[in-house]
């Protein structure tokens, strides 16, 4: 089996973070973001884009995936903490707090 055809999600599948040992996993899910890139949408400023714009719909794709994506990776009571926040970077900057 060829590896460089067989990389996808269960690739990326993390241990859910359970509230220990938050680099290590910090770190697991930063390079998940970039593969999927998506770490743009919490690491850099949301841009002001016209209303509807393909930018605008492309960037809230990306952040409603990347919310998805930082929820799977959290244990269920932390995800059920969380998934109040309206945005990805909104869960990551409340995380980096903690």
């Amino acid at each position: 089996m060829d590896p460089g055809k067989t990389i996808g999600v269960d690739y990326l599948k993390l241990e859910n973070f359970d509230g220990s040992n938050f680099n290590a996993w910090r770190r697991k899910v930063i390079f998940g973001m970039q593969f999927l890139k998506l770490y743009y949408v919490i690491s850099e400023e949301k841009l002001n884009f016209k209303e509807n714009s393909k930018d605008e719909i492309s960037y809230e794709g990306d952040d409603h995936f990347c919310k998805s994506y930082l929820l799977n990776c959290l244990t269920d009571h932390l995800a059920e903490v969380y998934s109040n926040k309206p945005y990805a970077r909104d869960i990551w900057n409340a995380l980096e707090d903690q």
